[in-house]
């Protein structure tokens, strides 16, 4: 079964982990040859993938990196750990998302999740117990 691509201009779907999307872009070109002035249309799909913000989200509630609002929380379970071996696990998460959604072509919801996996580290940090 072949997927035209006309088709695909009135859906969007999820695509390995992607949000993706056609959007029809039509162009208008005025060109003129020297008395004579005509205009080209020119109709460009465009295809979008994007960050599925929302389910990232509701991924990092189930891991508990931030609440239902998408606001960081500490990650209580590693506060017993090193400060090097905190960060190190954040950094990794965030390495594999950012590699993974790099090929996004709006980036903003990678921002987001960079952000909350930022200051939930930040948090786990500053949770854990002081030592003098």
């Amino acid at each position: 079964a072949w997927i035209h691509i006309n088709q695909l201009s009135k859906h969007s779907f999820h695509f390995l982990g992607y949000f993706l999307n056609v959007q029809l872009n039509l162009s208008v070109v005025r060109s003129q040859m020297l008395q004579n002035s005509f205009l080209i249309e020119i109709v460009i799909k465009k295809f979008d993938t994007i960050v599925p913000i929302i389910l990232l989200i509701r991924s990092l509630v189930k891991a508990k990196f931030c609440n239902v609002l998408g606001h960081p929380i500490s990650k209580s379970v590693w506060s017993d750990s090193s400060d090097f071996d905190i960060i190190d696990r954040f950094l990794r998460i965030s390495r594999n998302f950012s590699h993974y959604y790099n090929g996004s072509s709006k980036k903003k919801g990678l921002y987001r999740i960079k952000y909350i996996l930022r200051f939930s580290c930040i948090k786990t940090l500053a949770r854990k117990p002081k030592s003098t």
